[in-house]
């Protein structure tokens, strides 16, 4: 499975505390052995349960009072064989989604500055592995795709701004600002030019419909700086529609 190397270090630490008769530990241990507040420790911990990877239990409390009863964890028998296929193999986990999304999202930023200056007539290449190293990847390269297309077409894209606007709240923001894109592309014969069209639409569709709201919002993020940064203007020597 995917897991981000600083979630990894949580459950690392965690198999070690646990004694070897399984013995599950609170977490202020583990902010300790982290350096961390042990609120971050507990969050990490929510995480690695949420992810099947660590198991939780409740007992009274360390000196035998009264009160709440603590919060213990323990690496789940699937967390115990990652940390341990791992040191095995003596690589590290794969890097995180966050991690291969960052350098997409450069990827791509450069790739609309680059047609904005007429520095490439090639078209963006949905099929390359890093642009479907995930969900979120895809949706973005299919968004700058639409974007250096509508751009070579002679669409005002300024016309857009608006619409994104409207922020992370309205879930309608990204499908109507794509749609708007690839109607603008369809009424200037895209078809002509992109006879595939229908099933990258499709493909994004289903793609975006099984997005992380977190994952939407990056997307929503990526296409606000694109506009923020003024990449949707229109040069003087931009192609007229025919």
């Amino acid at each position: 499975m995917r897991l981000s190397k600083r979630r990894f270090e949580f459950l690392e630490a965690l198999v070690d505390l646990v004694s070897p008769k399984g013995t599950p530990v609170h977490y202020v241990d583990v902010s300790e052995r982290m350096s961390v507040s042990k609120w971050t420790a507990y969050d990490m911990m929510r995480e690695l349960v949420e992810d099947g990877l660590a198991e939780r239990s409740y007992s009274v409390n360390r000196a035998g009072l009264p009160g709440r009863s603590q919060v213990l964890f323990r690496p789940t028998e699937k967390g115990f064989n990652l940390v341990e296929s791992y040191r095995f193999k003596k690589q590290p986990p794969q890097p995180s989604i966050e991690y291969e999304w960052q350098h997409v999202r450069n990827d791509l930023l450069k790739k609309i500055t680059m047609a904005s200056n007429k520095e490439t007539a090639r078209p963006l290449d949905l099929s390359k592995t890093k642009y479907n190293s995930s969900p979120v990847a895809y949706c973005a390269a299919f968004l700058t795709f639409l974007i250096i297309e509508a751009k070579r077409k002679g669409l005002d894209l300024v016309a857009l701004r608006g619409i994104l606007e409207i922020g992370s709240d309205n879930g309608m923001t990204l499908p109507l600002f794509t749609g708007l894109l690839i109607g603008g592309l369809l009424v200037r014969e895209a078809r002509k030019m992109l006879p595939d069209i229908e099933n990258l639409i499709h493909s994004f569709s289903r793609q975006v419909e099984h997005l992380e709201q977190s994952n939407k919002d990056m997307l929503l993020e990526f296409a606000q700086t694109i506009v923020s940064n003024g990449m949707l203007a229109q040069g003087d020597d931009a192609v007229s529609a025919s």
